[in-house]
């Protein structure tokens, strides 16, 4: 066994992996007596994870010059010192893992090649990613997005254009969907790196297949070189158990766009991410609608 890194755009499957992974064995990793500029101004236990607070770490403040080169938060990129990156990865032992929201920067890559074995990026339809990240920042007023968009946004539809065109303003800052997808779509060429769909991860209870299901499970498991010691029947298991743990999970399956957006909020979908959703296989062409 060697350590994971489970990259991932916001509210597509993080902890879903998570559960996989350790039923598979592994542990998510532990960082200790971490300072920030923000609250909580110091943590001293926290599960391991890249991003937007790196930025915000009292080491990442200091003057210094070491240039910030590495970029964290996918919906909100900013940028750190390789340093602060490197600090943590190699706290991240053997058979460990460690979540993140890292968007793909050369120097971000050559941090994590250095100090992790394996990395796993999940993505999920945007249009669904969208409806989760407005309903996780809706409950959260200590969110980067919340103050604008349910403050100064009066709708749904809204707030669904404003994560999709992004926006940045004296309230806070998002990128939009095709800048997030763009960019974390470069991990795709990396050697040490698997990119799933959270569709094919989420098996019948989240409205998918469970033959995709498995295969996608199996899939992970070669990637992290357990082929040998994992059985068909290890797997099965694996599936039954893994949708719907986690505490984050609301609704957390496919399609519930379609229930969701306006024809108004389709036509804008349509116009402005189209190219994406059939370049990354969730949409046979452009001519679609719920």
């Amino acid at each position: 066994m060697k350590n994971i890194f489970i990259n991932t755009i916001p509210h597509s499957g993080t902890h879903l992996v998570s559960t996989i992974v350790e039923s598979l064995g592994y542990e998510h990793a532990i960082i200790s007596n971490k300072f920030y500029s923000v609250k909580p101004y110091f943590r001293r236990k926290q599960k391991a994870g890249i991003n937007w607070r790196q930025s915000k770490e009292i080491s990442n403040l200091f003057p210094s010059l070491e240039q910030k080169k590495v970029l964290v938060s996918v919906a909100s990129p900013r940028l750190v010192r390789p340093s602060l990156i490197k600090n943590m990865l190699t706290k991240i032992l053997d058979g460990q893992y460690v979540i993140g929201h890292m968007p793909y920067s050369d120097d971000g890559n050559k941090v994590l090649e250095n100090h992790i074995a394996k990395t796993i990026t999940i993505i999920r339809d945007p249009r669904d990613m969208a409806i989760s990240m407005i309903n996780h920042s809706r409950s959260r007023p200590l969110h980067h997005a919340h103050h604008y968009l349910f403050s100064k946004l009066s709708n749904e539809s809204e707030r669904l254009e404003a994560v999709l065109i992004g926006f940045k303003n004296k309230h806070g800052s998002l990128i939009g969907i095709n800048q997030m997808y763009t960019s974390m779509l470069q991990w795709k060429k990396q050697d040490n790196n698997l990119t799933i769909k959270f569709e094919d991860l989420v098996g019948e209870k989240g409205g998918g297949s469970l033959s995709k299901q498995l295969t996608t499970i199996r899939t992970i498991t070669n990637h992290l070189e357990l082929r040998d010691q994992i059985s068909d029947d290890m797997i099965s298991d694996i599936a039954k158990n893994s949708f719907g743990v986690s505490g984050t999970f609301r609704k957390g399956k496919i399609g519930g766009w379609k229930s969701t957006f306006t024809h108004k909020d389709i036509e804008l979908y349509k116009a402005t991410i189209s190219d994406l959703l059939v370049d990354v296989g969730y949409e046979p062409n452009k001519d679609w609608s719920n």
